[in-house]
């Protein structure tokens, strides 16, 4: 398929399964919160079918919005595949390239995610990190240690630890790679129109957004996310932002995030 510039339907499209897919992962921390706090089961099987027709319903839009955006004599019975370009714009699907060079893509990404991960999460990394930023953890560190071995202790369905962390991974993945991604997605389509020799000045912006998305959100946004927990871990975060985004523009998938983010979370205490 050669590549080409979204329209905007499928921009849009984006948008709405964006939307759906942050209300379905957000559903495990809802149940598990109003587990916590002691919530009925009414209210607990209410606030999830709530929130599962939000999803669907905004799934629906992203496909009507497709669907619709077509001739009348091209315009087929809507089926599944057509959501696949706008997943594929933030970033839901294994890697970018060609079939040949995709899964040695992945591969390296991945490799390269976990051996940075580890190296980080090392004891000689530690000690030098810790050297230069403060690791005492502030009222807000404490409260978070306090609600996650509050979690391991209640009953079922709030005890969906494991779901619960696998789940707030994609969402933060969502929020702070699926930008980059997108961006890297839209810029390279511009200038690699077939046919087309984008000229200098036409490049440049496209580049810069790029780096000004991946520094902004996925850098600096995802660290000071983290900041009220302590000045290393915005640091450990500020550095993770660094090479996850870069591989998330590189493979132009969420999935080297995740994994990275997952492994990490584990490492740091299994959350």
């Amino acid at each position: 398929m050669p590549p080409r510039t979204f329209t905007p339907e499928t921009f849009y499209a984006s948008l709405c399964l964006f939307v759906a897919l942050l209300i379905t992962f957000v559903i495990p921390s809802v149940l598990t919160s109003a587990v916590t706090n002691g919530k009925s089961t009414v209210v607990q099987v209410v606030a999830v079918c709530g929130l599962l027709v939000a999803a669907l319903t905004s799934a629906a839009l992203a496909a009507f919005l497709l669907w619709s955006s077509r001739s009348a004599r091209d315009r087929l019975r809507p089926h599944l595949s057509m959501l696949r370009e706008p997943l594929a714009l933030i970033g839901v699907r294994w890697c970018a390239g060609t079939s040949r060079r995709r899964w040695w893509y992945l591969a390296a990404a991945l490799i390269v995610v976990l051996v940075y991960t580890f190296v980080r999460a090392s004891a000689p990394v530690l000690r030098m990190l810790v050297e230069y930023f403060p690791t005492s953890e502030p009222g807000a560190q404490q409260q978070a240690w306090e609600a996650r071995e509050a979690v391991y202790q209640l009953p079922f369905p709030g005890h969906i630890t494991g779901v619960t962390m696998t789940a707030n991974v994609i969402v933060e993945e969502l929020i702070f790679r699926a930008p980059v991604i997108a961006a890297s997605t839209i810029a390279l389509r511009r200038l690699r129109r077939p046919g087309v020799v984008v000229p200098r000045w036409e490049r440049a912006p496209l580049v810069a957004a790029v780096i000004c998305v991946w520094a902004g959100i996925s850098v600096y946004g995802f660290a000071s996310g983290h900041e009220q927990f302590s000045a290393l871990n915005f640091a450990t975060t500020f550095l993770d932002g660094i090479v996850w985004g870069a591989l998330a523009i590189w493979t132009r998938s969420l999935l080297p995030g995740v994994v990275g983010h997952s492994v990490n979370n584990v490492l740091a205490g299994g959350w």
